[in-house]
């Protein structure tokens, strides 16, 4: 019972956060980087208090801070963070996976993470995948670098959503046969309890993931991803993933 009241005070944080539409962390000045990111546990939560927390976060405020950056974060939902980072209306955004799409709007530091990526189903799945389970029910983060995987191997029944609690949920109740995820985030589901039994996990591959920058930020700050990259990975170094 406490757990779950837990989780549903910290998933009405969630909401309120996206609502709002930003929180920001770190001093602002008129020449501070612009971020976004959004929400995607276990690596990046907000706090009871409201704050941005987690794993990405804290590796990322490390890395700034030792380079005397000065930032402002906002969280947003996905779709609308890739919207803004393809206008150039903002100078970044993480967690991300590198993708051709995207590096024609920036580009990506050095990987601090590497997750793998797998697909979450009741039934233990049957290689090839795209060939025997092209037609079934599968559920992914909307505009995220999975969606585009998933569209590129032709899988034709895709239900796209803005963010895992629901898709699990989906899952759960069999209104999806397969969920697309990283194994992290299915951990986190099941402490959070949205899954009542093990399921199948088929590994897909394994990605690393850094923080993109557009064009525009790089062209006026040249010299930014030579600071921020060893500072990014030095930081990682001492930051540990909980769910």
């Amino acid at each position: 019972m406490i757990k779950a009241r837990m989780h549903k005070r910290r998933w009405l944080v969630w909401r309120c956060l996206i609502i709002v539409g930003m929180f920001s962390v770190g001093p602002l000045s008129a020449e501070s980087l612009r971020l976004l990111t959004h929400p995607l546990e276990p690596y990046q939560r907000p706090t009871l208090s409201g704050q941005a927390g987690g794993f990405s976060v804290e590796v990322v405020n490390c890395a700034l801070e030792q380079i005397n950056q000065d930032y402002s974060l906002k969280i947003q939902p996905l779709s609308r963070v890739i919207r803004s980072f393809q206008l150039a209306e903002v100078d970044g955004f993480f967690l991300a996976v590198e993708n051709q799409e995207r590096n024609q709007y920036g580009q990506i530091s050095e990987p601090f993470y590497v997750v793998r990526r797998v697909l979450v189903s009741r039934e233990q799945l049957e290689p090839p995948l795209a060939a025997n389970h092209q037609h079934q029910r599968v559920g992914v983060l909307r505009n995220s670098a999975l969606h585009n995987w998933l569209e590129s191997k032709g899988f034709s029944n895709i239900h796209a959503r803005d963010n895992y609690h629901i898709l699990f949920e989906m899952l759960e109740r069999e209104r999806l046969d397969i969920v697309a995820a990283s194994d992290g985030i299915y951990q986190q589901e099941r402490v959070d309890g949205h899954l009542s039994e093990d399921m199948y996990l088929t590994k897909l591959d394994e990605r690393a993931l850094g923080v993109y920058f557009t064009h525009d930020w790089l062209s006026k700050t040249p010299d930014f991803l030579k600071r921020f990259n060893p500072a990014l990975i030095e930081c990682a170094k001492g930051a540990e993933l909980s769910y």
